[in-house]
């Protein structure tokens, strides 16, 4: 079969990468450990199938390798398969892995490792929130020799390798994993760094791996630490307890700024915030409820008071960064009298409804703002704060109503957003809103689909413009993700999908 699509590069290009990637042997430079503040999120979770935030998809990229990967410039390139190409047929992928690699355990990782580690998402009994996307895009993963893995595809999918750089496409150890439970709280991958320790919702400390088969992490520790407050995490890094502070509140971002002891990074992250409803509780499963309660919030008032404007508002679901934006799809506009108008036709006047947030400092001062605004509209709103922890067990179960919740793309992908939060038969830990429309399954096929560009960015657009019409989110708020971390840190390279890879090279002068 002659190949449609093929990713493999010349003698020029295979020189160029064995000086950029192999690390050749060269020590590490001398630099002490880092120490990084996440704030109230916790990782929970070591096995890949079963993270369940964005937090941990981040931070564990360290410790796990996909056969694709982004650069900074969110440029696809080869993580663990060296080539790919698709053949005619447009369903058959046949990626080459790279030669000497090893997982953390000492083990060969061959075509057989990476085939165990899709089959575990493509079980029906798996538990991993790529599950349902993996299931209907691959029909069969065939390890044909050590380096040589063929993928089929459930009909043409042209953007296969942007989905196996991202979440679910983790490789890891195949003897850990037979540890069963216990490999939860240990982890084993290829990465640049492995787990020394791990205290779940306080801590985990990777230790650089010295054998590492490209290029090796700087720093001999990276530890992630837990610390809800804002003013505790702000007096952790200024007395040097911590030295990199991830998600800097949005109040201190110009006090850290005018300090000559700190530095302020900006991440370009393709994290997004969103509020939105759940369409299965009632009223709101009223277009026109959804639309009043939506004319009654300010936007501009919440990007001024909670965000002190280090954050962009847009009205969705494509972050703006991504191929298939549409700037014409807009946040719908404030406006006090349309949404006591549709309140009454509706025959909601006098509405009573719950905002659900979780107990970090900047949503607990979203809910204070929007419930003063929605009073304005005659909405009566009972806020209900949760522990982080609880959180998205919570919105599982379904016991929302008006709530704020956040997604990270970690594909560079639109498809996999609009998979995610919008298709019907997405895992409800992602489509937590219980978001339905059988237009929107339509169209999320032919994107799935289509090879030429033009024609599948002209379908992103025409499925925001569907979701928009819904009215089923609120808002949508694309935050700076603003990094501090102490003046003496260097070698922090922000990257658009999170991945603590952006520390792979950072390290204390």
């Amino acid at each position: 079969m002659r190949p449609l699509v093929r990713w493999c590069g010349g003698a020029a290009i295979a020189v160029l990468a064995a000086v950029l990637m192999a690390g050749g042997g060269t020590a590490a430079p001398a630099a002490q450990d880092l120490v990084i503040d996440t704030g109230a999120a916790a990782v929970l979770n070591l096995d890949p199938v079963r993270w369940r935030s964005t937090l941990e998809k981040n931070v564990l990229s360290l410790i796990y390798e996909r056969l694709t990967r982004y650069d900074n410039a969110m440029r696809l390139r080869p993580g663990l398969a060296e080539s790919w190409r698709v053949e005619a047929d447009r369903v058959t992928w046949t990626f080459t892995l790279r030669q000497g690699v090893k997982f953390h355990d000492g083990t060969p990782l061959t075509a057989a490792a990476v085939r165990a580690s899709f089959e575990r998402i493509l079980d029906p009994r798996s538990v991993s929130l790529a599950g349902a996307l993996y299931r209907e895009s691959m029909e069969t993963v065939t390890a044909v020799d050590d380096r040589t893995l063929r993928i089929k595809t459930r009909g043409p999918y042209a953007a296969l390798p942007q989905l196996l750089a991202g979440w679910g496409g983790e490789i890891a150890c195949p003897e850990a994993v037979r540890q069963g439970d216990a490999f939860n709280s240990r982890g084993c991958g290829s990465g640049p760094y492995r787990v020394e320790s791990f205290a779940p919702r306080d801590r985990l400390a990777l230790a650089r791996v010295a054998d590492y088969w490209g290029e090796k992490g700087v720093a001999p520790r990276l530890t992630v630490r837990v610390i809800p407050e804002d003013a505790s995490r702000v007096a952790a890094l200024t007395s040097g307890q911590t030295h990199v502070l991830l998600g800097l509140p949005p109040h201190q971002v110009d006090f850290l700024r005018q300090n000559p002891r700190f530095r302020i990074a900006d991440n370009r992250s393709m994290y997004m915030d969103y509020l939105a409803f759940n369409l299965q509780a009632k009223p709101f499963d009223d277009r026109r409820v959804r639309l009043a309660v939506t004319h009654a919030i300010n936007a501009d008032d919440i990007v001024r008071r909670v965000y002190s404007s280090n954050i962009v508002p847009f009205g969705g679901p494509v972050h703006p960064s991504l191929v298939g934006y549409d700037p014409t799809v807009r946040p719908y506009p404030y406006n006090l009298a349309k949404a006591r108008q549709l309140l009454q036709e509706a025959g909601q006047s006098g509405l009573r409804m719950t905002f659900s947030y979780t107990d970090t400092p900047t949503q607990v001062r979203m809910a204070e703002v929007i419930q003063a605004q929605l009073r304005e509209a005659g909405i009566d709103v009972t806020l209900r704060k949760w522990e982080f922890a609880a959180y998205t067990p919570m919105l599982v179960r379904g016991d929302q109503q008006l709530f704020i919740w956040g997604f990270g793309n970690s594909a560079g992908d639109a498809f996999w957003t609009m998979y995610s939060l919008f298709r019907s038969t997405a895992s409800r830990f992602l489509n937590v809103g219980r978001y339905r429309n059988p237009a929107v399954d339509e169209t999320l096929d032919q994107i799935r689909g289509e090879l030429d560009e033009k024609r599948r960015a002209a379908l992103i657009s025409k499925t925001s413009r569907i979701i928009a019409a819904d009215a089923s989110h609120v808002l949508f708020l694309a935050p700076k993700n603003n990094i501090a971390h102490l003046a003496t840190v260097a070698g922090i390279e922000p990257y658009p999908v999170g991945d603590f890879t952006m520390f792979a090279k950072a390290h204390r002068q």
